[in-house]
């Protein structure tokens, strides 16, 4: 759900770390269900740092959008209304029109990008929930969107690992929830490997689930 969509244009095509850069091995873990959870990442990382995690309180911690995808997001949405009014006082030629619906394209992609990241991620003590999106967290809709719905109870883990990038872009790490039956969902991803290995250590600290570190 988060990013998925707009934020295909900052995002790259992964792949496993090759076994120079991989270290991640299930067999280090002294855990059943790490020897049956993946270690591939779960998904494409984009080119910006788009969520951070942050500690509301002791019953509460929440991924918000950082500052760095809301610039951008404000860039294309000014950008795209700049250019749109300065086309519109150009007059309506087939030119005009044209630039004007790319500025019009580019207005939603910024507003869209704003909306998905957004989105809530949170981790809440009282309802005893894990959700991502806007819905209120209810149990009845768990088996139809597994991936952004769990129980705090079920999960068994916090898994970081790491992924390169093609095109030059680098090395990001993927911070994954790890359920009891091996399942995995994923949280955030960035490139500072210092960063989110701190946002794991936090996680692991505020569920109290042991924090499954591949990087090192």
């Amino acid at each position: 759900m988060f990013e998925q969509g707009i934020f295909s244009i900052f995002s790259r095509h992964s792949k496993n770390r090759g076994p120079n850069l991989d270290r991640s091995r299930p067999g280090q873990f002294t855990d059943e269900v790490a020897r049956k959870t993946q270690w591939s990442p779960l998904r494409d990382s984009g080119s910006l740092r788009s969520r951070r995690l942050s500690q509301v309180n002791a019953h509460r911690c929440e991924c918000p959008p950082t500052l760095e995808i809301k610039g951008v997001s404000l860039f294309f949405i000014t950008g795209g209304i700049a250019a749109f009014f300065l086309l519109s006082r150009e007059g309506f030629t087939f030119s005009t029109i044209v630039l004007s619906l790319g500025a019009l394209a580019i207005i939603s992609a910024g507003i869209a990008m704003m909306y998905l990241a957004s989105a809530p991620i949170v981790f809440d003590k009282t309802t005893g929930l894990f959700w991502k999106g806007r819905r209120s967290p209810d149990l009845s809709i768990f088996m139809t969107d597994p991936q952004n719905l769990a129980r705090l109870a079920d999960i068994h883990a916090i898994q970081l690992i790491s992924k390169l990038q093609t095109d030059n872009i680098g090395v990001f790490c993927e911070l994954n929830l790890v359920m009891d039956n091996g399942r995995r969902i994923h949280v955030l991803d960035q490139r500072n490997a210092d960063m989110i290995r701190e946002y794991g250590k936090t996680l692991s600290r505020f569920l109290e689930k042991p924090f499954w570190d591949a990087t090192r």
